[in-house]
């Protein structure tokens, strides 16, 4: 009964933190000053700072880092699969039990930081890699 009195509770008082309006205001805002500004959206007003040349470029770079990535995750994947089903005893890994067995499983992999630096194909587009 105790539960279900405090979901309760919290529901009632999730009416009181609910920004929803105000993200659209800021929304609607960012859309008018780009506009003003001669942009066609925020993205392109954002990206004059910035390396990329186009929201397009942005999409395409973002695609590619991915593509290249999954394989990888798929493995780190495996390995926490594996892990939890011979130490942990976990069946099934739900998302929210990746960083706690990751954690344990990177206690037992000495990994070198040099290492990480010299094969990192992306570091070059990345800030804090590029006095590295």
């Amino acid at each position: 009964m105790q539960i279900c009195r405090r979901s309760s509770d919290i529901a009632e008082e999730g009416a009181l933190f609910d920004n929803s309006l105000i993200i659209a205001k800021i929304l609607k805002l960012r859309y008018q000053q780009a506009k003003i500004l001669g942009f066609s959206n925020p993205a392109e007003l954002s990206l004059t700072t910035k390396m990329a040349n186009s929201p397009e470029d942005v999409v395409v770079f973002l695609k590619e880092l991915a593509a290249k990535a999954k394989p990888f995750a798929q493995k780190e994947l495996d390995e926490i699969n594996n892990y939890s089903n011979q130490i942990e005893s976990i069946r099934k890994v739900e998302p929210w039990d990746i960083p706690f067995i990751s954690e344990k499983l990177k206690k037992q992999v000495p990994i070198d930081n040099e290492e990480l630096r010299t094969i990192s194909h992306w570091a070059r587009y990345f800030r804090t890699f590029r006095n590295c």
